[in-house]
């Protein structure tokens, strides 16, 4: 399943680089939250410092992501 499949549909999909690396960002972060290992999941700090520090290079097309890249 690609991300833009889950993304809501009656907003335009971003057309800024910057904007769509954030996107990729929070999905990952999201789904690294979302892990059936309670010890593999980041803690809310981890979480925190990934959102002020952290920058995700989109290396696919938003376009192209899918839930396997993140």
């Amino acid at each position: 399943m690609k991300l833009i499949d889950v993304l809501y549909n009656h907003l335009p999909l971003p057309t800024s680089q910057l904007v769509g690396q954030n996107l990729v960002h929070v999905a990952t972060l999201a789904f690294a939250c979302l892990n059936p290992q309670p010890k593999s999941r980041p803690t809310m700090k981890e979480v925190c410092e990934e959102f002020l520090c952290g920058q995700t290079s989109l290396r696919i097309p938003l376009r192209m992501s899918s839930f396997y890249n993140l």
